[in-house]
């Protein structure tokens, strides 16, 4: 669109004139404003921004119950897994014990045995 001469041999632009460039600049411009404004109106009505706003609202809330939910059970998980590691604890102690108490009994039979 300028109209400024330049050092430059080459033709500056499409257009015949300065104007033509602005008129399809102008024409540019407008469908592009056009298309933001079909997309994103500039007016919402009040209902239906309350309604967006509660919707957004309520899984905000959703959100957070869901993560104090997710803490709780993660806690109780642990809770669990200590119990469980405890409870195979006890159970090796007990299977070890007969195991044991077999093996001292085996090992004085297979002494006698060999003298």
């Amino acid at each position: 669109m300028t109209t400024k001469p330049s050092n430059v041999g080459l033709d500056r632009g499409i257009y015949s004139s300065p104007f033509d460039a602005f008129t399809n600049y102008m024409n540019i411009l407008g469908d592009f404003m056009s298309r933001v404004n079909s997309l994103y109106p500039e007016s919402i009505d009040n209902d239906e921004l309350n309604a967006l706003l509660t919707t957004i609202r309520n899984q905000g809330d959703e959100i957070q119950r869901k993560d104090l939910e997710i803490t709780r059970l993660q806690a109780k998980v642990e809770k669990m897994q200590a119990e469980e590691d405890k409870l195979h604890a006890k159970l090796d102690k007990v299977i070890e014990g007969p195991k044991k108490a077999a093996a001292k009994k085996a090992a004085p039979k297979t002494k006698k045995a060999e003298k």
